[in-house]
């Protein structure tokens, strides 16, 4: 890949967890030789889930 270009990437959404905290870092390679990782930034993938409803209260 010629530099300056960008790249993307899919995560499975089987893979995490809506609202759970995650890092992300990235680095850069060219044949044998990679740039130094960045430094890790904090991700939260969607909205936590509603929590479940409260069971019904009998009299």
């Amino acid at each position: 890949m010629d530099g300056g270009q960008r790249v993307s990437l899919r995560v499975p959404t089987y893979l995490i967890e809506p609202g759970d905290p995650y890092t992300w870092q990235m680095e850069s390679c060219a044949e044998s030789t990679c740039s130094p990782r960045t430094a890790a930034q904090p991700l939260t993938w969607g909205e936590a889930p509603p929590p479940p409803p409260s069971p019904p209260r009998w009299p």
